[in-house]
């Protein structure tokens, strides 16, 4: 509460807060520290004057905490066992190792991803494309439901997450709106240089990019293929010609060195 008062955005339920984690305001979590399960502390934090809600900056606030439970952090030794038991590793430095190896495979996976991303930038900032507004604000309210619905699904409300990022929900909106045109633009382009390209998957492309599906289904790979409908098969090819797309775009633009 502010002033004795509840405000927006200032009240949770069922919430997990790991302490040390710092992810509420200063001086939060410290005072929670010893509290045991089925006890109740009142918090009395003071918002940074640099705090996003604008109504909050540099405001006293008490928060009335009610711990319903309290878990402990407990870190395993770090040794054979611990490797057998969460690996098919037999020792330690053996995991070790393969963790180091994908840790790499990732930062280059990054590395990728990132050139791949300032390309898709530089193509759609250059692009023109009409788009009814009206398809824009129908894909505008999906977003928003989706959203809605996932943080009800985690006990925190979608007015929670707007305050805490410090926009109104037609602010959300027209930041979402751009999103949206950008992603449509993208499919056009993409589209574009697919049929110029005259860019198709083979039938071992698709067997790739089917054989991780079919084995989430237990089935073999003949299996699934023979059970996928029409626009099951659409999704294949289309995903696969854009993988291609991203390669052919690689290959004619020239790659900073990272």
């Amino acid at each position: 509460k502010i002033d004795g008062k509840e405000f927006e955005g200032g009240k949770a339920e069922d919430y997990r807060l790991q302490l040390g984690s710092n992810m509420f305001i200063p001086g939060f979590e410290d005072q929670l520290v010893g509290v045991g399960a089925g006890e109740k502390k009142d918090v009395k934090v003071k918002f940074p004057d640099d705090y996003h809600a604008e109504e909050c900056k540099g405001k006293d606030a008490v928060f009335e905490c009610n711990v319903k439970e309290v878990f402990t952090k407990i870190v395993p030794k770090l040794d054979d066992d611990f490797a057998k038991q969460i690996s098919e590793f037999a020792t330690f430095e053996e995991y070790k190792k393969s963790v180091k190896e994908k840790m790499l495979s990732a930062k280059q996976k990054e590395s990728d991803n990132e050139f791949q991303r300032e390309l898709v930038e530089k193509i759609t900032s250059k692009a023109k494309v009409n788009i009814p507004q009206i398809l824009v604000d129908q894909y505008v309210d999906e977003r928003v439901y989706q959203m809605q619905q996932q943080y009800n699904r985690n006990n925190f409300s979608f007015e929670m997450y707007l305050k805490y990022m410090g926009m109104t929900e037609d602010e959300f909106r027209v930041r979402i709106a751009e999103t949206i045109k950008n992603e449509f633009k993208l499919d056009f382009i993409l589209d574009a240089i697919v049929a110029k390209e005259k860019i198709k998957p083979t039938a071992k492309e698709l067997d790739k990019e089917m054989e991780e599906y079919a084995k989430k289904a237990n089935k073999d790979l003949e299996t699934y293929k023979k059970d996928l409908k029409d626009y099951e098969l659409n999704f294949f090819e289309d995903t696969i010609k854009r993988k291609k797309v991203v390669e052919f775009l690689e290959k004619n633009n020239e790659k900073k060195a990272q």
